[in-house]
């Protein structure tokens, strides 16, 4: 069995993203699980901030999960929780501080940060958004 493990707000825009998960479905063995790792956006308007896609539910299943006739290895549950019961950190000041400790102690050690942890979720011009992950199976 194979797998693999990706961020896809990197990859572009949802046709690289498309083609991405075509490729994984293509070098899969039957049975071969694809993991993929992405953002989740909660509120805002699409596609995300420059440089990274956050996809909502619809966009999920269009691009990702109807890339490719995926199973699923376990249950998807593609509902979306409050923004107000996760608190949102606000990503501009975690990014600055999460600078100046790396330019500070040189490795980064989250336990010794002074800031809230861990970031459920996160808020920046009009978007606030948080991480899903998906275990997607290529039938036998």
């Amino acid at each position: 069995m194979g797998s693999t493990s990706g961020s896809l707000e990197h990859y572009g825009g949802y046709d690289e993203v498309v083609t991405a998960m075509r490729e994984a479905w293509r070098v899969l063995k039957p049975g071969g699980i694809c993991t993929v790792s992405t953002e989740f956006r909660l509120e805002g308007p699409p596609p995300g901030i420059p440089g990274v896609l956050m996809f909502d539910r619809d966009e999920l299943e269009r691009y990702v999960l109807g890339s490719c006739p995926w199973g699923a290895f376990g249950e998807i549950d593609l509902s979306s929780p409050t923004t107000s019961s996760m608190q949102p950190a606000s990503y501009a000041a975690s990014t600055v501080t999460i600078r100046r400790y790396e330019r500070r102690f040189g490795l980064l050690d989250l336990t010794k940060i002074d800031m809230p942890w861990p970031h459920v979720a996160l808020h920046h011009e009009g978007r606030t958004w948080t991480s899903c992950h998906l275990a997607l199976q290529k039938p036998e």
